[in-house]
């Protein structure tokens, strides 16, 4: 009975401190999308990712995780490295008012508004 309390209770610590900007978020990642369908024709798609899709995600804790799906078969046989330069080098030529960096896996990008996207590239084959 004790774990259902303290499930509860963090749950509800949660919910609380989950409340996001939505509509920036949106808005970043929209705008995210959009540069890089003008910039290319090779992005397919985006969708939530990591703590966001599970619900999990705190409020200025979490980053924004975002699968970008590429259409770009010859990135498919090149290491992730070479994916994630070609991501970064769009935005940052169409983004430069963003501080925008580079991990292993993901292309990450800060916002004004405090919120952080993560572009996780993903090769279509």
């Amino acid at each position: 009975m004790a774990e259902n309390r303290f499930n509860h209770y963090c749950e509800t610590l949660l919910v609380k401190h989950n409340q996001r900007n939505s509509k920036a978020i949106t808005r970043n990642v929209e705008s995210l999308r959009n540069v890089l369908r003008q910039e290319t024709d090779e992005v397919v798609q985006v969708m939530f990712g990591g703590s966001i899709m599970r619900s999990t995600d705190v409020n200025r804790l979490s980053d924004v995780d975002v699968l970008l799906i590429v259409n770009q078969s010859s990135l498919a046989s090149r290491p992730i490295a070479e994916a994630i330069e070609y991501v970064k080098d769009i935005v940052v030529r169409r983004m430069f008012q963003n501080l925008v960096r580079t991990g292993k896996l993901a292309v990450t990008v800060d916002y004004s508004d405090g919120s952080e996207i993560q572009l996780l590239p993903a090769i279509r084959t």
